[in-house]
């Protein structure tokens, strides 16, 4: 008798614009995890993407999947795409996943912490792009028709595999099938951007040589410095803080970690010292991050419905005009044991634009979305620059 084992699959689109041009890499987003309450094998299972819903141009094909176009911009009603062209698509090899079992999941609350993610990369100049009319919305959902879904679980009957990867002989071979949970779709916009030139910053960090009086009562060296300088030909604009709105990476639950949050960056001119939320402290040994603030996502009140950014949210570079931020790292120290670390800046992404767009414009207005901005890759504010320190009985020697 033939075991039937249940997975849920999420789909999603790696970002939401599908750039013919092929600068920005477009794929579809799958997570994939044994959820059934009734999964009582305790062996990972093989489950092969080649000829599966994981492999997109094919599973469109064949019906696994199905391609809609949106009726017109802002409609809910979606039509379906003839996709006869993919007909003929052959299967795509590709390596297979494994999926642990839920038995030795500690947490089955926290089950999103042990989903497996796949990316299924579609080729901007492959057979499914040439049928996207730029302009237009999309969106690649699971075939509804369960006998598709039989179909693919048929193709897909796999046996268990125990812990170190080898085939487990004493098990029958599993049906899988996919949970009624399973959802989500790859949603996108076809555009074709022009050239990307990010400008390029160059961040700096030491210890700071001196604090002037007045600011606070720390010590040389409980500030660190960040200069910033940018090499871009023009001025440019970036956005310090508050919702992020460019380009950021999905897989198949949201935004990837680390990418939506709307805390200040540090170069942020909020005074007296900038956001400490900019900066990561790791073991120079095990390269381990033994120190990070946890970055929060956009929470959305009745005062701040409207998410676009203030001009006053915003920093202008000039091209050789340094900027300088001092970073206070007295709180981090308390927080620390004694011992040798380094202090790095945690790459965090801003929304920018290619020239000075504050001229005529007071700090509390709302930035027009006609501006733009919004689609494109972000700016990272990052370095190569690391600042050491010692921490002897909490404090820091010279």
């Amino acid at each position: 008798m033939t075991n039937e084992l249940r997975i849920q699959v999420q789909i999603n689109s790696r970002y939401k614009i599908f750039d013919t041009s092929g600068q920005i890499p477009f794929s579809v987003a799958f997570g994939l995890i044994r959820r059934s309450q009734t999964d009582e094998n305790p062996h990972p299972i093989r489950v092969e993407t080649t000829g599966s819903i994981l492999d997109v141009q094919y599973a469109l094909g064949h019906g696994l999947l199905k391609l809609q176009e949106q009726d017109a911009e802002g409609s809910a009603k979606w039509k379906e795409v003839n996709i006869t062209p993919l007909k003929d698509i052959a299967k795509k090899d590709s390596e297979p996943l494994y999926l642990p079992s839920p038995v030795h999941r500690a947490d089955r609350a926290g089950w999103r912490d042990h989903v497996t993610v796949y990316q299924c990369h579609i080729d901007p100049d492959g057979r499914l792009a040439s049928m996207l009319a730029r302009g237009k919305r999309y969106r690649i959902k699971l075939s509804n028709d369960e006998d598709d879904n039989k179909r693919w679980a048929h193709d897909e009957q796999k046996n268990s595999f125990s812990h170190d990867g080898t085939p487990d002989q004493s098990s029958e071979p599993v049906k899988v099938l996919l949970t009624k949970r399973s959802a989500g779709n790859a949603s996108f916009t076809v555009v074709k951007k022009d050239p990307i030139h990010l400008p390029k910053l160059d961040i700096k960090m030491k210890i700071c040589e001196s604090v002037d009086d007045g600011e606070d009562s720390f010590s040389r060296l409980e500030v660190v410095t960040a200069t910033l300088a940018s090499t871009a030909s023009g001025p440019i604009t970036i956005q310090t803080r508050g919702h992020q709105s460019f380009l950021m990476p999905w897989g198949p639950y949201g935004p990837e970690p680390g990418w939506d949050d709307s805390q200040a960056r540090i170069i942020d001119p909020a005074p007296p010292h900038a956001p400490i939320g900019g900066i990561q402290v790791v073991d120079p040994r095990t390269r381990e991050i033994v120190w990070k603030r946890e970055m929060t996502g956009y929470v959305l009140t009745q005062s701040n419905l409207d998410r676009r950014p203030k001009f006053g949210d915003v920093l202008v570079i000039h091209p050789g005009v340094p900027i300088v931020r001092k970073i206070s790292i007295a709180k981090i120290v308390t927080e620390l044991k004694d011992g040798h670390f380094k202090i790095r800046i945690r790459p965090r992404g801003c929304r920018w634009w290619d020239r000075d767009i504050t001229k005529g414009h007071d700090a509390d207005e709302r930035i027009p979305l006609e501006l733009g901005g919004r689609n494109m890759p972000p700016v990272v504010l990052e370095s190569e620059d690391e600042v050491e320190i010692h921490l002897s009985e909490g404090k820091i020697e010279a």
